[in-house]
């Protein structure tokens, strides 16, 4: 909740006529009433009607006004202050004097609001947007290339919305981390967006159907408080066919005016309670054109998210669904270079080339992470230790890493 303070200087002895100088302290509240008090001003002198003068005053004494019936009392500080002809002047004591409550009042509520906020146990919603928002950081850490895909989201964030994008591929490909580095460059491409992330199975509230749409309604509630979603209550004690409907129900109440995207990554790790995953009926047949969906997921047969997506949304395949495409010899050099610099160590010539030859794009096993695990194992060896053959899958990889950690530390 944000906290709101009214610093309300009200001036004292205020002169009946219009000059210069009173024109500079004019208190208004919206462009409207800016603009008819300037006019005011151009055309007031002498002549004027009492009536009119009044009216005047009153802009400048605040009797009445939006932000008095807005705000509660207890946030108003009120500072009256005598009127001088050359408006506030640090040389007049009154005004010296007033000046020094201002900045002491102003400093002592602004410091006193941070520590009461500081103070308050951070609410379950906050800690799971922080909690995705970190994994999301730390994943771009290593990341690289991907344009295409990344080029294939944003051209689909500048559409109207009518169905979900879908990444999909084998494991190891990088999905998560290629969905972290799109939430990072949406948020610049899309600065008036509302732009919520789960990467599922992370966390208790991603980790199930019901307690996934929970958190989703939660957090539209909290970036949308003025229009008509259901209260926290109702989300708290829905069960899972009616957040179904609260999720969906949500999404078509955010104003045309707004846009929202949602990033939801492997699907696949959502547990089968009420049939979320392999039915995924939580989701949207369509969407308004002003909400983006995008998700990931493997293509495997055990899981069913990719067939059932396939099902739910044949009639955009073509335009929606985008593979994560394998690491080609050229990528996987592009992306060692990367780590090298990031890590400040470097692999010998040798090393790198062999490792950019046991790349196969044939192969869905090996993607970023087998290249990443042969990065890491071609670290452990010393420049002039002779080039041993390369394990051929990710399980292999492992299973090599392991053997010499027991060789190095015994079993």
């Amino acid at each position: 909740k944000t906290t709101k303070f009214w610093f309300r200087r009200r001036f004292l002895d205020l002169p009946q006529e219009s000059s210069a100088m009173l024109e500079k302290y004019a208190d208004t509240q919206s462009d409207e009433e800016v603009r008819k008090l300037h006019e005011a001003f151009r055309k007031y002198s002498d002549t004027q009607s009492d009536e009119e003068v009044r009216k005047l005053h009153e802009a400048f004494t605040g009797s009445g006004g939006w932000m008095e019936n807005h705000l509660p009392q207890s946030c108003v500080v009120e500072f009256p202050v005598h009127w001088a002809s050359t408006g506030i002047d640090k040389t007049n004591t009154e005004h010296a004097k007033y000046l020094n409550e201002l900045k002491d009042k102003f400093k002592t509520l602004l410091v006193d609001a941070f520590d009461t906020a500081l103070a308050q146990e951070p609410s379950a919603i906050y800690k799971e947007v922080v909690h995705h928002q970190q994994l999301c950081k730390q994943k771009l850490s290593m990341f690289s290339g991907r344009k295409r895909e990344l080029a294939a989201i944003s051209t689909h964030l500048l559409r109207p919305a009518s169905a979900p994008f879908v990444l999909w591929g084998p494991s190891g490909r990088g999905k998560t981390s290629l969905l972290a580095k799109a939430v990072s460059e949406a948020r610049t491409e899309h600065l008036d967006a509302a732009i919520l992330i789960r990467l599922l199975g992370t966390s208790a509230a991603s980790s199930n159907g019901a307690e996934l749409l929970r958190s989703l309604c939660t957090q539209l509630s909290v970036v949308f408080p003025q229009k008509v979603f259901a209260d926290e209550e109702r989300i708290k004690k829905a069960d899972y066919r009616e957040l179904c409907l609260l999720f969906k129900t949500s999404l078509g109440k955010i104003p045309s005016t707004e846009k929202c995207i949602i990033f939801l990554d492997s699907l696949d790790q959502l547990s089968d309670q009420d049939r979320a995953r392999s039915t995924l009926a939580w989701l949207p047949s369509s969407l308004p054109c002003n909400v983006w969906l995008v998700l990931s997921t493997l293509p495997d047969k055990d899981y069913g998210c990719y067939s059932c997506l396939q099902l739910r949304y044949r009639e955009n395949i073509a335009a929606v669904f985008c593979e994560v495409s394998n690491v080609s010899p050229d990528f996987a050099r592009e992306i060692i270079l990367h780590w090298q610099q990031d890590d400040k160590r470097r692999l010998n010539d040798e090393q790198l080339e062999s490792i950019c030859k046991a790349v196969d794009t044939s192969s869905a096993d090996k993607g970023p992470l087998y290249t990443r695990l042969l990065y890491e194992l071609c670290l452990s060896l010393r420049s002039f230790d002779s080039l041993p053959r390369l394990p051929e899958t990710v399980h292999d990889v492992i299973a090599t890493i392991f053997n010499r950690l027991e060789i190095k530390h015994g079993r």
